[in-house]
């Protein structure tokens, strides 16, 4: 199963790599789900929000001028087990366990943004720790959230 489920994501590498489907002028966000299961990685791109006049800026603040995010199916990635597995790890170990785990799909999201890779640093990634997350201690909770705050501040791992 983890061989088939492996293959499976080379293929959607290669298939992300050949055509990515990216605009030029869009800007990114990512979204990181960790579930109880797994993580799964959204990625969403929305046309810039310039305002250059105080009209512009009176038309953002009613709502009237919005950028919406999309995002595609195949700019999703998701991997196994679920981020809460890592609270056994010692302190010493959890950085790089977490980063570890994370890895895939930060690589993956770098693929479909080759094209981008000097504004990497500048698109916000939302960590979002649910069901799994929840049946940690306070203490164990704090420690996983607090190697993933450590990774994303490190503009070479991001």
């Amino acid at each position: 199963n983890r061989l088939k489920a492996a293959k499976k994501h080379k293929k959607l590498l290669r298939e992300m790599y050949a055509d990515p489907g990216i605009k030029h002028s869009t800007v990114h966000g990512l979204m990181i789900d960790a579930g109880s299961t797994g993580s799964r990685l959204h990625l969403f791109e929305w046309e810039p929000r310039v305002l250059d006049s105080h009209k512009e800026v009176q038309e953002a603040v009613s709502g009237r001028k919005l950028s919406f995010p999309e995002s595609a199916t195949r700019w999703t990635d998701r991997l196994r087990p679920g981020i809460a597995t890592f609270a056994s790890a010692s302190d010493q170990e959890l950085v790089d366990a977490v980063a570890d785990y994370l890895s895939p799909l930060l690589d993956f999201a770098k693929t479909v943004l080759r094209k981008k890779e000097e504004s990497f640093v500048d698109f916000p990634i939302f960590f979002r720790a649910t069901a799994g997350m929840r049946t940690l201690d306070k203490r164990d909770r704090s420690r996983v959230l607090g190697a993933v705050r450590t990774l994303f501040s490190n503009n070479t791992f991001c």
